[in-house]
């Protein structure tokens, strides 16, 4: 289901599902900093890879010692760096006899580039397949390419490469909808484990197993960057 390879402080993975198992793969962003996650954008077509990758940089501090012939190594000055996941999203609109034009779909993913209406950011968007949340964040890099157009000049098929970048409080508050009231979510980061989101969270590690009922996980330690977990109240 997934592959995992560590360099350095960078771990990158890739992950593929069957289209059949989880559904569409949706893009759901915000319109306004009122309204949360209303926008939606369903892929035409399922990618066959996802790719993240996320990283850590540290500051090692070796210190020595004149008098024996060993020497400690402390890491200093941790810096996170926010996950990026990178997809790439296919729109085929050669079946369409009504309107045809495939910028009708690829120009709403352009649209997540611009800053919202009175604001100074772009959207935020959660990345969905079926019930998994792969990340939430903002659409960072962008390049389209046009492989098939109509006689009259009308493209038909495009494909996106998209970089989202994590962004957003790791703590917020869920609507009933989607949680129940007072239920809360966070988003998984680079090398965290249920301990370390229930230390950060409930300040115990002993809430882990909590975490792992409410959200219904098989495995507790299959975890990966982006990841939504529901969060039982305190």
């Amino acid at each position: 289901m997934s592959t995992s390879r560590y360099q350095g402080s960078v771990t990158r993975f890739s992950v593929g599902w069957t289209s059949t198992a989880l559904g569409r793969l949706t893009i759901r962003h915000e319109v306004d900093r009122k309204s949360g996650f209303v926008g939606e954008i369903v892929a035409g077509f399922n990618p066959n890879r996802i790719t993240f990758s996320g990283g850590a940089a540290v500051n090692p501090r070796v210190t020595a010692s004149p008098e024996s012939d060993s020497a400690s190594v402390e890491l200093t000055e941790y810096t996170y760096q926010p996950t990026t996941l990178r997809i790439s999203l296919l729109f085929d609109t050669t079946e369409d006899r009504d309107d045809p034009n495939v910028l009708k779909q690829t120009t709403q993913v352009v649209a997540l580039l611009r800053p919202l209406p009175r604001s100074s950011r772009s959207p935020l968007c959660q990345l969905w397949w079926g019930s998994y949340t792969l990340l939430q964040g903002v659409l960072t890099g962008l390049s389209q390419e046009y492989t098939l157009f109509h006689p009259d000049g009308t493209p038909v098929r495009a494909t996106l490469d998209c970089t989202f970048t994590e962004s957003g409080e790791s703590d917020l508050k869920l609507s009933r909808r989607s949680g129940g009231a007072g239920s809360r979510f966070c988003i998984v980061r680079l090398g965290d484990t249920l301990q370390t989101i229930s230390s950060r969270v409930y300040g115990t590690p002993a809430r882990w197993r909590d975490i792992a009922l409410y959200n219904g996980l098989a495995n507790p330690r299959a975890l990966f960057p982006g990841q939504l977990l529901l969060l039982p109240a305190r």
